[in-house]
């Protein structure tokens, strides 16, 4: 490959690096995108025993992101 050809490829990948980053910074700024919070937090007592005692936990998360809105179901 050619210093010339070397230079061109270099610069299409900073180029596309830079496109990206644009993009997904411009959709956090847009509200597209944004950061899951928890909304609620429920702990209870599941078993208790002379050896040990089990606490549940239940989380409620708020995903604002329209990708990965795939359920958790407890075991």
């Amino acid at each position: 490959m050619s210093r010339l050809g070397r230079l061109l490829s270099v610069r299409t990948v900073a180029i596309v690096l830079a496109g990206l980053g644009v993009t997904v910074g411009g959709a956090f700024a847009a509200g597209v995108l944004g950061v899951p919070s928890v909304v609620a937090v429920e702990n209870g007592f599941a078993g208790v025993s002379n050896e040990t005692t089990t606490i549940e936990t239940d989380l409620t998360v708020s995903n604002p992101n329209p990708v990965g809105g795939v359920s958790a179901t407890p075991r």
